[in-house]
């Protein structure tokens, strides 16, 4: 069993690219235990949780093989323009991120033997973020330019005011800065301890001159093997020989082999030392040792369960990252088209590879024709409605994520409704003389602003003098003015060119009577208060009102609301408004089943 040391307090890895080779942790650590002693055991605290979350995914088997998607940014201060590397650049080192810890690496043959049953792996993903903090899109990189020549581990990059820039949401992304740094360093990082009492700073530093695997690179450090490195302490290892000298102390990881100090360039396997004299030795081309890009190929299944436990989403340190995941990397977003008239594709695009998806549809409307369980799927409308496309997805280890897309399916379809302007509402039949909108009532599910693609033909009881064409148009509105001068059943047919190109007809029957109302009223507003009087039509006898035989019910609209409603027999009443406020009113007498309205306008 190895002596167990926490080195989990230095938060900042140094590595010396072109000189010696160096690291801090050891002073930082001894520097710690003498200035502060209440921050030294919360550092033991939290590696003890460490190992506790550890036994408890050991006992519950949690992470080990479903899919973590990490959101990254990538904050480029340059400097020079040699400094400001492509996004080429940027999209391999993303790449080598996501082969090196997934273990899709084409170096992997170069393994020793002896460590090929160590190997661990994690079915991780890196992805440049779709969503900035403020939920616009982004590509995932930012770019300053900086007046610094040169940066070092004092986190100045981090911070905008100090000639860096400030990161985006710790809690939420990987942040990754690169620039020139001095001294030699090829980069650092901040340990998930630090996560919450400085997530400013939190994240990964590294020198431009060994980010990814493209572009103008030191030869030694070519492959993007740093940003695998400094993401590994990001994610809680340590180097592999425990950051000192002493054989009984390690890196917390019990399938690395014990290690004198740390390996530079390309040693020639095997590697013995005085922690471990016997073959196969150390494990130098564990990437979290210090051997050129070209001699690194492999994580220890001991790493990846410390790693985890760092990810793991009830307890970790980093639990939080993976929480707004998929949008953030993805942009949770259904792609296709907002209407179905027969066949369509809907696709989450950057969705990662290999995790569970369930497709659902809200209705009856629509048939899965194939793709479920991936990325795109294929449907068939079955009838015209709205409808709805929602992903269910089980990622990062925690409950279903969902994401939803509104859709048009099938052709539109519309109604109509009659108005009458006399009354102030629709009907069902007329009478003779009075004017009347007819108005297209759209599917709610389907809006058409497009007006060309109605027209209405409107068909009288029978040819007369006064209405010689018996079959005539409105054309190419949603509303038209109808005014009927016959007795009997006027046939108005709507014509609708829908969104699928086809046409839709519906028709109705409007029946026609002579005026039937034998009373009309007169209303006023004087001083708040409403005068309604009863007046009847020509020919009519007095006796209708002044007979006490008719009784009246009255009612006050306003913005198609009651303000109240009485009822009289009396010839005329009045209506208090009690201090309402200025506007159009309308007054609705109602008699033996006949319906008055005026309407009053009241200034304020």
């Amino acid at each position: 069993m190895k002596k167990i040391i926490i080195l989990l307090a230095f938060s900042i890895t140094v590595i010396s690219v072109f000189g010696q080779r160096k690291c801090g942790s050891e002073l930082n650590l001894q520097q710690i235990q003498q200035t502060d002693k209440v921050r030294y055991q919360q550092i033991i605290s939290f590696e003890k949780k460490c190992r506790l979350i550890k036994e408890k995914m050991r006992t519950r088997g949690f992470l080990e093989y479903e899919k973590i998607l990490i959101p990254v940014v990538v904050h480029i201060v340059y400097n020079t323009e040699s400094q400001n590397i492509s996004n080429e650049q940027i999209l391999s080192q993303i790449d080598v991120l996501n082969e090196d810890f997934q273990r899709l690496n084409a170096d992997t043959i170069n393994t020793p033997t002896p460590f090929q049953p160590l190997v661990g792996k994690m079915n991780i993903q890196f992805c440049l973020a779709r969503k900035d903090p403020y939920g616009n899109p982004t590509d995932g990189i930012t770019r300053t330019k900086t007046s610094k020549a040169i940066f070092d581990v004092s986190n100045a990059v981090k911070f905008t005011n100090e000639g860096g820039c400030d990161s985006w949401d710790s809690n939420k992304y990987l942040n990754i800065w690169v620039c020139n740094l001095g001294r030699d360093i090829l980069g650092y990082a901040q340990f998930p301890f630090d996560l919450q009492a400085k997530p400013a700073t939190d994240g990964v530093v590294i020198n431009y001159q060994c980010f990814g695997r493209i572009g103008q690179l030191h030869w030694k450090y070519n492959k993007g093997r740093t940003a695998t490195h400094e993401v590994g302490h990001w994610l809680n290892l340590r180097h592999i020989w425990g950051d000192n000298s002493f054989c009984e102390i390690d890196d917390e990881v019990d399938d690395t082999p014990p290690q004198s100090y740390c390996n530079r360039n390309l040693p020639s396997f095997p590697v013995m030392d005085k922690c471990t004299p016997d073959y196969p030795g150390v494990m130098f081309m564990n990437y979290m040792d210090y051997t050129a890009d070209a001699g690194l190929n492999m994580f220890t299944k001991g790493q990846i369960s410390r790693m985890l436990s760092t990810l793991d989403p009830e307890q970790g340190a980093r639990k939080e990252i993976m929480r707004d995941a998929l949008y953030l990397c993805t942009g949770s977003e259904i792609e296709g088209p907002d209407d179905i008239c027969d066949e369509a594709e809907y696709t989450i695009k950057d969705l990662p590879s290999n995790i569970p998806i369930e497709w659902i549809i809200d209705d009856s409307y629509l048939d899965i024709i194939s793709g479920q369980g991936t990325n795109t799927i294929r449907v068939r409308a079955k009838g015209s409605t709205g409808s709805s496309i929602s992903a269910k997805v089980y990622l990062n280890g925690r409950n279903y994520m969902f994401t939803k897309r509104e859709i048009t399916v099938g052709a539109s379809s519309v109604g109509m409704q009659i108005y009458d302007l006399k009354k102030y509402m629709t009907v069902a039949s007329g009478e003779v003389g009075n004017k009347y909108i007819l108005k297209v009532v759209e599917d709610k599910n389907h809006i058409d602003n497009n007006h060309n693609h109605f027209d209405w033909k409107i068909i009288p009881p029978e040819p007369s003098n006064d209405e010689p064409n018996n079959d005539f148009n409105f054309l190419g509105g949603k509303e038209t003015q109808f005014q009927p001068m016959q007795v009997g059943s006027y046939q108005i047919i709507l014509r609708h060119k829908n969104n699928c190109d086809k046409v839709f007809t519906q028709e109705r029957y409007f029946y026609v009577s002579e005026k039937t109302n034998n009373f009309h009223i007169l209303a006023n507003i004087h001083s708040n208060v409403l005068d309604v009087k009863f007046i009847a039509n020509q020919g009519i006898t007095t006796s209708l009102y002044r007979g006490h035989s008719q009784k009246y019910t009255v009612q006050v609209w306003k913005d198609n609301q009651l303000l109240t409603s009485l009822h009289t027999n009396q010839p005329y009443c009045k209506i208090p408004l009690n201090n309402n406020k200025g506007g159009v009113y309308v007054v609705k007498a109602i008699c033996n089943g006949k319906i008055v309205t005026e309407k009053i306008i009241k200034t304020e």
